[in-house]
């Protein structure tokens, strides 16, 4: 997964020469990437999780009959895909100054968001990145170079 970001500058001649002053300094954004990974973190682990896979625009297949009555038995009022909680929890990420990098470090994670051919699990991804987060990663970096123009 992963989200390539083109920046177009447009406006007046002043906001042009600022940015140009800036120079290389706007491909370092720590600050930008380090608020788009606990973003993107929280989002992963929370609505995702809250909306079934519908929050991304990838709603998760039901449980089969079988594994339904066995997860009711066996783990009450639990939603699906969380038994302990630990998958859920274990999101994490890291960033440079240009990127950054959302994980989970449950072993059992990728058979669940992996689009391999599958017979018995179906997949259930939780990590995507659709048009509402690019948006919000856009955002986040426009506000970025917003501070730092603010600062020239």
């Amino acid at each position: 997964m992963g989200l390539n970001l083109q920046i177009e500058i447009t406006g007046d001649r002043e906001t042009v020469r600022r940015l140009a002053a800036m120079g290389e300094s706007l491909d370092r954004l720590p600050d930008a990437m380090r608020e788009t990974g606990t973003y993107l973190t929280g989002f992963f682990s929370g609505e995702v999780f809250a909306s079934h896979g519908g929050a991304i625009g990838m709603p998760w297949p039901r449980l089969s009959p079988k594994t339904e009555a066995q997860k009711a038995r066996e783990f009450p009022g639990r939603p699906m895909l969380v038994r302990s909680g630990l998958m859920q929890r274990s999101f994490r990420s890291s960033f440079t100054d240009s990127s950054a990098r959302v994980t989970n470090t449950a072993d059992y994670f990728k058979y669940h968001q992996s689009d391999l051919p599958r017979t018995k699990l179906p997949r259930r991804a939780m990590m995507e990145l659709d048009a509402a987060r690019q948006r919000a990663i856009a955002e986040i970096v426009r506000q970025a170079v917003n501070r730092k123009l603010a600062a020239l």
